[in-house]
């Protein structure tokens, strides 16, 4: 697996809540060096080698480096990336942490890039909670959950604003979302999301369709089974 890191300006701060201490646990090779190549150079070398218009992107923090590939080789990532799911936004309108930490960033995703983008907004993971009820001894991303919301015990839950557009992403619309007509989405310069219908733009926004504790139940299934086996073969 490679890891991509931006190289530029600070984007997050006391961004090491959980990363560090899982990383430690979990890794194999103690003393063995992580390389981590710039985010614009990973972008580069992995869309070089796809085909044309068949990449999906999955964004789920700020778009900064986006904006670096897209003002870099616009060409390059137009032609090989077909559409962008983004954890970003309040829909129709307001203000949301992903954009509003780096507002710049996301006018130029939105300006620049040609093809679609589907943003699950601030709305919709607001109502699906998911984490765990229950302690894991081997789960990475139950310990991620457990270092970020804090506390001695289960249970450990958040809001799933990450996981409703991963989900989304890799299995469309189903049962619990829909799509919105397609909308203009503008950004001003402090962060502030408005979206406007335009027949002619690629800009979506989805839709709950009130199932949510299902979805929760469903979510939660999935995170279940990240429990890593430690028996040795």
């Amino acid at each position: 697996m490679k890891i991509g890191q931006h190289k530029g300006y600070e984007i997050l701060k006391n961004n090491d809540k959980y990363n560090k201490p899982v990383t430690k646990k979990y890794c194999k090779y103690e003393n063995s060096a992580i390389h981590v190549e710039s985010a614009l150079d990973l972008y580069e070398s992995v869309l070089k080698k796809a085909e044309d218009n068949s990449v999906t992107v999955i964004s789920v923090g700020p778009f900064t480096n986006l904006a670096e590939i897209l003002n870099s080789n616009p060409d390059l990532f137009n032609k090989k990336v077909n559409s962008i799911v983004a954890m970003a936004g309040k829909f129709p309108r307001g203000k949301e942490f992903n954009i509003e930490c780096d507002p710049e960033a996301a006018k130029t995703v939105f300006e620049k890039f040609k093809n679609i983008i589907v943003c699950s907004g601030f709305e919709i993971g607001s109502k699906i909670k998911t984490g765990f009820s229950s302690e894991h001894e081997n789960n990475p991303v139950y310990d991620s959950y457990k270092y970020y919301v804090g506390g001695k015990e289960p249970p450990y839950m958040r809001e799933s604003w990450d996981l409703t557009a991963v989900h989304y992403a890799f299995e469309g619309e189903g049962e619990y979302y829909s799509l919105s007509k397609p909308v203009n989405i503008s950004i001003d310069y402090d962060g502030h999301v408005t979206a406007e219908t335009d027949k002619y733009s690629k800009r979506y926004y989805l839709i709950g369709k009130g199932r949510n504790e299902e979805l929760s139940e469903y979510l939660n299934g999935i995170l279940e089974c990240s429990d890593i086996d430690n028996t040795e073969e």
